[in-house]
């Protein structure tokens, strides 16, 4: 026979009395050995990993309240309060938790690792609180620190790394240009009367860069110029019959544009005229021209005719700046009558 404690009181006495001689409780010993006991342990630790899903209730033969968890686990709320009851369970005695859940009979404490773990969680979730608090604006200020000092030397690295850029553009211009020069003269060796034009320099295996673009100015064999330039670039580089190479910078005042996008051209006439200053200000003076001379026009229809034809059969058949400049000059003349 052994000691409980009394139901009412909590006070320890035998366990065949059945009423408590402190209090008066009746006692239901019978109950308590027709029930097997609930261990304290067992308890939260099924609190602990499987609390947000009411195992420990329905262990505690808590059924109702045990379904009602699991019910709503999804959200989260079991666990929130789980967590809470975790601790009521550890750090109950071994008097209120006999007398709560074991009819008074006592079972054996709370392992010393099991209240360990219990108080290693509030910590942990503390921990986590305060990382996500902390780390979002530890990066953002890490990030204005960034931007600062990037910001600082911007002017310095930005000037460095254009003029590298630069110098990467102008070697690939300059290459182009040279392989140019080298297919120009393989023509020549077969044609030394002939006119250079950019679709030959193509068919004697020139192929500019993505970017670079190449120019036929003069296409004779003894008063040959070819240019070519990088589209991200200010500078134009020339060579000339004997193989020299120049360079000259585009500033502001000596850009220009012809009547149509210099960045959507497609063939070697339309690039010649991109080129040329003198050949870009008569292709616009000739646009206004034939816009007037359209309107004005009885046959439009014939009109466009014509225009396409002249483009196709007098101006793209010229083979450098002279002769283009001449066939402008001629159909200016021809339209304004």
């Amino acid at each position: 026979m052994g000691m409980v404690f009394c139901r009412g009181c909590g006070k320890e006495i035998h366990e065949t009395a059945p009423s408590c001689p402190h209090c008066g409780a009746p006692q239901s010993g019978q109950a308590s050995a027709a029930t097997s006991p609930k261990n304290q342990t067992v308890a939260a630790l099924l609190c602990a990993f499987l609390g947000g899903f009411g195992a420990h209730r329905f262990y505690l033969g808590k059924i109702l309240s045990g379904v009602v968890y699991l019910l709503f686990c999804w959200t989260g709320i079991p666990a929130l309060i789980a967590f809470f009851e975790l601790f009521g369970i550890v750090f109950a005695s071994p008097q209120k938790w006999a007398t709560a859940h074991n009819n008074g009979q006592l079972t054996s404490p709370v392992n010393g690792f099991v209240k360990a773990l219990a108080l290693f969680f509030p910590v942990l979730f503390i921990i986590g609180i305060v990382a996500a608090v902390l780390i979002p604006q530890y990066n953002a200020y890490k990030a204005r620190k960034v931007t600062n000092t990037e910001a600082t030397s911007q002017p310095q690295q930005t000037q460095q790394s254009s003029e590298m850029i630069d110098r990467d553009y102008d070697q690939t211009a300059i290459r182009d240009l040279k392989n140019s020069y080298v297919a120009a003269q393989a023509y020549f060796s077969k044609e030394p009367k002939g006119i250079v034009t950019l679709q030959i320099l193509y068919s004697y295996g020139l192929k500019p860069s993505n970017g670079v673009s190449v120019t036929v100015l003069n296409g004779g064999s003894d008063s040959l110029k070819l240019t070519s330039k990088y589209e991200k670039s200010n500078s134009v580089h020339v060579i000339d019959s004997m193989g020299n190479i120049t360079k000259d910078t585009i500033t502001k005042e000596m850009t220009w544009s012809p009547s149509f996008d210099c960045a959507k051209v497609s063939t070697g006439p339309e690039r010649l005229i991109c080129s040329n200053r003198e050949l870009s200000e008569v292709d616009v003076q000739l646009a206004q021209i034939y816009k007037a001379a359209l309107k004005n026009s009885p046959d439009k229809n014939g009109l466009k005719r014509q225009q396409a034809a002249w483009l196709k059969n007098e101006r793209d058949a010229c083979s450098n700046a002279e002769s283009m400049m001449k066939v402008y000059k001629e159909r200016i003349v021809q339209l304004s009558r």
